[in-house]
């Protein structure tokens, strides 16, 4: 069973297709999901470059691979690159995969959408908060001060259609995201776990990582 996990993480890669990232989301981070998965699919966008940067690490690796989407930078960059990514997000995301999207991040929305409009599941990690994020006196890189309040509405909107919708949510909080961002109810409450079968949760399988000991709310 494979597991794709689809973030907003910007990605650097080389012409052999290996993958590099300057945070956390390196080999280190996905190989924990290798103890309830045979594979792991990293999904985000990737800018292709020649030589490593200094201080980034690999992401890919003995069971972990990368699936670079077509790179773009703020929501112009998106809007001008949108028919490739989605293109891309198609097929890297097979009907039998575990998809976990992370949101609030557009490319998560986006994966979200994708898997709705096929009639499959996913589950949401809910890791920050758009309302407050796009808040007045924040600032976003692409967005200007104009349309900043546009985009708050819409991915708080997006955010929570989407939580609603997951087959399960986990939430890097204990009370705040979880009270703007409720799971569909009725729901059944499990420690760190994806539930892909219903309320009974009997598909249950552990998540990994430094998420682990946060709750999964599933349908």
């Amino acid at each position: 069973m494979r597991v794709s996990i689809v973030l907003e993480q910007r990605f650097v890669h080389l012409p052999d297709g290996r993958a590099y990232d300057n945070g956390q989301a390196t080999y280190l981070h996905w190989q924990r999901y290798l103890g309830q998965f045979e594979e792991v699919q990293v999904v985000g966008r990737s800018q292709p470059v020649t030589e490593v940067p200094p201080g980034y690490r690999p992401v890919d690796g003995p069971g972990v691979r990368f699936w670079p989407v077509p790179y773009y930078q703020g929501p112009l960059g998106l809007a001008r690159r949108l028919e490739p990514v989605l293109s891309s997000l198609q097929r890297a995301l097979e009907a039998q995969d575990t998809v976990v999207v992370r949101l609030s991040g557009v490319l998560g929305h986006l994966a979200a959408e994708l898997r709705l409009a096929q009639g499959r599941p996913f589950s949401a990690e809910i890791i920050n908060d758009p309302y407050q994020g796009f808040a007045s006196g924040g600032h976003q890189t692409g967005v200007g001060r104009v349309t900043q309040p546009l985009f708050r509405t819409a991915l708080t909107r997006l955010t929570q259609r989407h939580t609603r919708r997951a087959a399960a949510t986990q939430y890097v909080t204990r009370e705040a995201l979880q009270r703007r961002y409720p799971p569909a109810g009725p729901v059944s409450v499990c420690r760190t776990c994806i539930c892909r079968q219903g309320p009974s949760c009997p598909g249950r399988v552990r998540i990994p990582g430094r998420h682990a000991g946060r709750s999964w709310s599933a349908r």
